[in-house]
């Protein structure tokens, strides 16, 4: 929630494409998509945002999706990303999971510390499991 009482969150599907958004609801209740997510195979820009999301003292969101990004995961559909919404719906994709030490599928939400990195669990890869989206899972962290 933002100090004019905005709520702010994600949808695991729907939205233009199909594969989820990001939305707020301003306090009358309307409701507004911010960036929907790409539904086609192969996606760099993530979809299927399965957690909430983070926003910082500058108005930006971040968040997961749980596919899109590398495609070496989940039948070419991808190991999932963390991604950065700015304030104009400009998105960033801050790391594209590979499914090897560093995970997939990442569903959970992201938390920050004092130094403003990013802390957050992916639910397969980051072992020698086998195949890359089987279920090992990592925690991550990143600096942004």
């Amino acid at each position: 929630m933002d100090t004019a009482g905005n709520i702010y969150g994600t949808t695991t599907y729907g939205g233009d494409k199909g594969a989820g958004v990001v939305f707020r609801v301003d306090p009358d209740g309307t409701e507004t998509a911010l960036y929907s997510f790409c539904s086609e195979q192969n996606c760099s820009d993530g979809s299927f945002p399965y957690a909430g999301l983070f926003r910082d003292r500058t108005g930006n969101l971040y968040g997961t999706t749980g596919y899109g990004g590398q495609t070496n995961c989940a039948d070419g559909n991808g190991c999932g990303i963390v991604f950065k919404l700015a304030p104009d719906g400009t998105e960033a994709v801050l790391h594209a999971f590979t499914g090897g030490s560093d995970g997939s599928f990442p569903v959970g939400d992201l938390i920050t510390d004092d130094a403003g990195r990013l802390y957050g669990t992916a639910g397969a890869g980051g072992c020698n499991c086998g195949e890359p989206f089987d279920r090992c899972g990592t925690v991550f962290r990143l600096d942004r």
